[in-house]
């Protein structure tokens, strides 16, 4: 019974670990235009610093940081997978049961991260080319 207390104190302690480590990560400087601030009431100026989005900022824009997000959660998930499975590995005590099960959380682990990567370039690729295209970039039209 203890060691099922201590398998999930580990677990948590984890998880809060990867996930207040990530929150530094993305916390980024809100990208707040300050000239489209000044026709908006009080309640959507602080809805615009809340949300860290520029008034300005188009649909592609807001479901390329969406997606970048929950990419980025789901690698986290990956990667504590892969810690918890490297620790059931080192704690399985000569147990070949016990050993399988970690060698297979680690590969299904390391699948599901590559996975994620390459999802991430995509999704980078295609919303930078999206965004590039309908952007006018100096010059008359």
């Amino acid at each position: 019974m203890f060691f099922w207390k201590k398998k999930f104190i580990i677990r948590g302690a984890l998880f809060f670990l990867f996930l207040f480590s990530a929150s530094s990560v993305l916390a980024a400087e809100p990208l707040v235009d300050q000239g489209a601030l000044k026709n908006m009431g009080s309640q959507e100026k602080a809805f615009v610093a809340a949300s860290g989005l520029s008034p300005n900022a188009s649909i592609a824009s807001i479901v390329s940081v969406i997606i970048e997000v929950a990419l980025g959660l789901l690698a986290i998930i990956f990667v504590v997978l892969l810690v918890i499975a490297g620790f059931n590995w080192m704690t399985a005590g000569g147990n070949e049961e016990k050993i399988d099960k970690a060698k297979q959380t680690i590969t299904r682990a390391i699948i599901g991260l590559a996975i994620i990567i390459a999802a991430y370039s995509i999704t980078y690729f295609v919303f930078n080319a999206i965004n590039s295209a309908t952007t006018v970039s100096g010059g008359p039209l």
